[in-house]
């Protein structure tokens, strides 16, 4: 009795070849990066509807929004810049930041100085002392001048907030978009649609810097440990440093 040969086993199927994927976000090329990768940076908010995205192998780009692949999950992605890719500005360097934040820190302290000094020349001269003999009444006296020192300080205090206010406001709704500190090391603030920030976002951010100062400098030390360069400020009012000059 002979035996039959058993059939040969046929050899397993290829795997299929990954996926690869370039893009084109945050005005620079990045990858090549396979699905999930991209899809990470889809959640995490990191990248725009109007990233451009090309698959390896494969003609042409296409934006976010209208890929196949990516399009299901584009709810996630930020919107859409107001001007074409092809001219947005890249992000600030983080340390061109911190200085133009010094020099900014500079002024406002130099200003702020000179309107005190200014204003304690004008009122502390004013101060009266009451016409009490100190034997009689010094409870009275002592009252009175405190009295008198702290709305001094109260108005002082004001005037330093008006400053301040209006240094990190008035700049930023300006044409140029920019503290004179960021203009000095070249560059300017937008919303993250990439359209001007308005009176409003310009005091929230103004606002939101005090919760930096709060945190010891860690909400400003967030922009150098996440790829969107944002501060803790720039997270909370969706806005960006763009690197140059507005327009």
């Amino acid at each position: 009795m002979t035996s039959t040969p058993a059939e040969p086993i046929a050899p397993p199927a290829p795997l299929p070849a990954a996926r690869l994927f370039y893009l084109h976000a945050k005005g620079e090329p990045q990858g090549p990066m396979d699905r999930d990768a991209i899809l990470r940076l889809v959640s995490a908010r990191q990248l725009r509807l109007d990233d451009l995205i090309n698959e390896a192998g494969t003609p042409g780009w296409i934006a976010l929004r209208d890929h196949p692949d990516f399009a299901p999950r584009a709810r996630h992605a930020r919107p859409a810049l107001a001007a074409p890719i092809r001219d947005m500005p890249l992000l600030a360097d983080p340390f061109r930041r911190i200085c133009a934040s010094a020099t900014d820190f500079a002024i406002v302290s130099i200003l702020q100085t000179i309107a005190g000094r200014m204003l304690y020349a004008a009122l502390m001269p004013r101060l009266r002392i009451p016409s009490v003999h100190l034997a009689h009444d010094p409870v009275a006296i002592l009252t009175s001048i405190l009295s008198q020192i702290s709305a001094v300080a109260l108005i002082g205090f004001t005037m330093q907030a008006l400053i301040y206010a209006a240094y990190y406001t008035l700049f930023l709704v300006s044409p140029y978009q920019a503290t004179p500190g960021k203009l000095l090391f070249g560059m300017h603030v937008a919303r993250a649609d990439g359209a001007p920030i308005t009176m409003a976002d310009a005091l929230k951010r103004c606002t939101c810097y005090l919760l930096d100062a709060l945190t010891l400098s860690w909400g400003y030390l967030l922009s150098f440990s996440n790829d969107d360069r944002r501060a803790l400020h720039d997270r909370i009012c969706d806005t960006d440093v763009l690197d140059g000059p507005c327009g």
